[in-house]
């Protein structure tokens, strides 16, 4: 696997998910193993999710660097983002956490199938 199979693995996923209206899809490669993706994905209620991943390959295997992946509704405001910035260095997962709203929690970087999920359980029963 090179950088540019990993993007196309990741932006055929989410052609697959449900309730998805409008994919952009950027990709920057730097080198075979080495890029980065960048996607807004608008959902049939308005909501928006924008991820984006630095990706190293190395021996066949994904690295993420750098990830960040925010989600937001219709009227703008944020309502789940999870990201590895270093900036909250007393969380046991540092430097992965996830905010809601204004609230920063511990976690594990998530896969991009299981934000999807959530994402859409989230527009089915209007949990935000």
């Amino acid at each position: 696997m090179n950088v540019r199979d990993y993007f196309q693995t990741v932006e055929s996923e989410l052609h697959s998910t449900p309730l998805v209206i409008s994919i952009d899809f950027h990709t920057e490669v730097i080198d075979i193993n080495f890029g980065y993706f960048k996607s807004r994905i608008t959902f049939f209620d308005s909501s928006r999710l924008y991820l984006f991943e630095l990706v190293k390959i190395v021996k066949d295997t994904s690295h993420i660097e750098k990830y960040r992946y925010h989600y937001q509704g219709k009227n703008n405001k944020l309502i789940k983002r999870w990201d590895n910035a270093p900036h909250f260095h007393k969380l046991t997962s540092f430097p992965d956490h996830l905010h809601i709203g204004s609230k920063v929690l511990e976690c594990t970087k998530p896969e991009i199938k299981d934000i999807m999920l959530d994402v859409i359980k989230q527009i089915e029963y209007g949990n935000y």
